[in-house]
């Protein structure tokens, strides 16, 4: 058994985090409307955090002015 205390060597971290063939031929035969259908909910996430980011600002803006 292996000693999980002890750090694994900087090459097998490495090898740990690249993906492999396969999983690269799986990420490429994701069908094109997944990647939209992700990209959208990415942008509109986004979109909710900066509205809610300027909202914040706006509010602690306000609050100061007489």
């Amino acid at each position: 058994m292996t000693d999980v205390t002890q750090p694994l060597p900087p090459d097998e971290l490495l090898a740990d985090a690249a993906p492999n063939d396969d999983e690269i031929a799986r990420a490429e035969a994701k069908p094109p409307l997944y990647r939209v259908f992700r990209g959208a909910l990415y942008v509109t996430y986004m979109v909710v955090v900066v509205w809610f980011c300027l909202s914040m600002i706006v509010g602690v803006y306000r609050s100061f002015m007489p």
